[in-house]
């Protein structure tokens, strides 16, 4: 594949959040102001959230595509990025983890093998 190629493979960011027990409601609405942030970003293609299963677990996961790497690292790299990660600080538990892959087959992988597979994706997202 020659570099226009890879170009036009896209990116995706899978963004694990451990949220703190209690403070839901506050990270929905956290989630409410910084999706339309992130889909003005230049090159943004799309953005999902899977939410934590209610008594099981306390993750949000949100994936969010984009046209190419660049733009991809522009928009996780943005001021503006971080200024919604620190607000969102508090209500996590853990800090902001995430893994960027070229590509969108990752997005394939996070609905259809994830269910299933969740420790060994994880594994190799962060790998």
């Amino acid at each position: 594949m020659n570099e226009q190629d890879r170009e036009f493979e896209g990116a995706t960011v899978v963004i694990n959040h451990r949220v703190r027990p209690g403070r839901e409601a506050e990270y929905n609405a956290w989630l409410e102001r910084v999706g339309p942030v992130s889909r003005s970003a230049p090159g943004h293609l799309d953005l999902h959230v899977i939410r934590p299963v209610k008594g099981l677990t306390s993750t949000f996961t949100i994936v969010i595509r984009f046209d190419t790497t660049d733009n991809l690292r522009n928009w996780m790299t943005s001021s503006a990025r971080s200024k919604f990660i620190e607000e969102a600080r508090p209500l996590l538990v853990e800090g902001d983890t995430y893994a960027v892959r070229s590509g969108l087959v990752v997005v394939l992988m996070v609905y259809v093998v994830m269910p299933r597979y969740t420790k060994l994706v994880r594994r190799w997202l962060y790998a």
